[in-house]
């Protein structure tokens, strides 16, 4: 606030350490929660028409990711991405780092989407493009890594993933120590890393140290927190820990209540880990509340092929056992099956699980042929792991 006035006094209100401290005032207000100062900040820099084109670019992919991380607008972040990037190709002047940043946040957010393709090839020019103008900057780069390492992941690739997440988690913890935000993402990131490997323990591991670690430098003053406290409910519910994962979810509404604006992908992920809970304990009741609950959240917002859906129609489905009701259980992990194949692909771990489910329903049915088609996907690595116990 008191460099602001300074800059624009004496390097005038064009210069880039003008729009920089405005950008990152904007930035503090987002963080504080303190939204509409926020939004009056990054709506007052972007229409200022005597900003320089790279600095009106960074303010947009700013922007992009106050919608992103904070509102959890997804498709406005989209739209404000996609105008930096625009920018910085009519200007051809691509070789930059803020057209890299942009690209970044555009790969984020096609993930979210489950455009995997597409994210994986703004990540991959983004990483060229850093190459290229040959940014000193192991950190950097070891993010973008990363990033691409995730979409390896969703793209059928687990092996790739954990050989370039380890190497970006080691740059890390060399450079910035195991208790930065970014060591914290890429053990977080490493959990379903391993788990699409089969690895249950490692990412059980990894899923520990992250919660540990987040506990002790962030703890409740991020909604990350009680996000990678969600993560964990896998190791939870298979242990039969039940009351510890349902303080994890209490906890984590309560988090994202108090921290965030209304989350729609947020709110629809608690649905779900809520459901996985109660057919865990029996209650196919409570379960199918909480997949109601998950829907509402992302119908109309999400596509209806976003492998939320799959997890959703996966819950249900196994609801659906516990009432006896196996035609319209069938019915619905097909339809999760479809869909995992098509966002997550074969060697995913949880289209692993629902290929099994549908095979041993289909066996108990006496409809062996469907059921060895099934047989047929399962890879020897999941069915000697402890996924598949």
């Amino acid at each position: 606030q008191e460099l602001i006035p300074q800059y624009q006094k004496y390097l005038g209100d064009t210069s880039v350490q003008f729009f920089d401290a405005q950008i990152r005032l904007a930035r503090y207000y987002s963080e504080r929660g303190e939204l509409k100062k926020a939004d009056s900040m990054f709506n007052r820099i972007e229409i200022n028409e005597e900003m320089p084109y790279f600095a009106r670019g960074n303010a947009l992919t700013e922007h992009a990711l106050y919608y992103q991380n904070i509102r959890g607008d997804f498709k406005t972040a989209d739209s404000l991405v996609q105008l930096s990037i625009d920018l910085f190709l009519e200007k051809n002047d691509t070789l930059r780092k803020e057209f890299a940043d942009a690209l970044s946040v555009a790969g984020t957010i096609q993930n979210r989407f489950s455009n995997f393709h597409k994210a994986g090839s703004y990540y991959e020019r983004e990483l060229n493009i850093k190459e290229e103008i040959s940014i000193n900057d192991p950190v950097d780069i070891a993010l973008t890594k990363s990033n691409l390492a995730t979409i390896y992941l969703q793209t059928g690739k687990p092996k790739n993933a954990l050989k370039i997440q380890k190497e970006a988690l080691k740059v890390l913890e060399a450079n910035l120590g195991e208790s930065h935000i970014h060591t914290l993402h890429s053990y977080n990131n490493l959990i379903h890393t391993y788990l699409d490997n089969f690895k249950f323990d490692s990412a059980k591991y990894y899923s520990q140290k992250a919660l540990r670690l987040y506990n002790e430098t962030v703890a409740d003053k991020s909604y990350e927190t009680a996000y990678v406290s969600l993560n964990s409910l896998i190791f939870d519910i298979k242990e039969e820990k039940f009351e510890v994962a349902q303080n994890k979810i209490d906890k984590a509404r309560a988090s994202f209540k108090r921290t965030l604006p209304p989350n729609h992908y947020l709110n629809s992920l608690l649905g779900i880990y809520q459901s996985s809970l109660a057919i865990a304990q029996g209650n196919p009741e409570r379960a199918l509340q909480a997949v109601d609950e998950s829907k509402s959240y992302i119908d109309g917002i999400l596509p209806k092929t976003h492998f939320f859906y799959a997890y959703i129609y996966n819950n249900e489905a196994r609801a659906n056992l516990l009432l006896k009701k196996n035609d319209k259980a069938l019915t619905l992990l097909e339809q999760s099956f479809e869909i995992l194949k098509e966002s997550k692909g074969m060697l995913n771990y949880r289209t692993q699980q629902t290929v099994a489910e549908l095979a041993k329903i289909y066996e108990l049915n006496g409809e062996n042929e469907k059921a060895n088609i099934f047989k047929a996907y399962l890879t020897p690595e999941f069915t000697s792991s402890k996924l598949y116990e």
